[in-house]
């Protein structure tokens, strides 16, 4: 599945696995990072085609907004990337 999802990230539209299709989702919903607001015929569920997951992913990613739960729970610092 990881295999599948990193290969077709880029060029695939769905996937039958829920899995990929949520990686992809969650891929695309992080443009803002790079100045690009996703357009929601390039996500997968219906839940990251909201208007309202669309806003507030692509303010995060614009913003470089990194969540506390990715340091304090997952032990993760990602300070040194920025």
């Amino acid at each position: 599945m990881l295999y599948q999802a990193c290969a077709g990230h880029t060029t695939g539209l769905t996937h039958d696995d829920i899995t990929v299709r949520t990686c992809w989702d969650a891929d695309r919903l992080d443009l803002g990072r790079v100045g690009v607001t996703p357009h929601p015929s390039r996500l997968c569920t219906d839940f990251a085609k909201r208007p309202a997951t669309i806003k507030w992913a692509d303010g995060r990613a614009a913003f470089g907004v990194i969540p506390t739960m990715v340091e304090d729970e997952w032990g993760i610092d990602l300070q040194p990337w920025r």
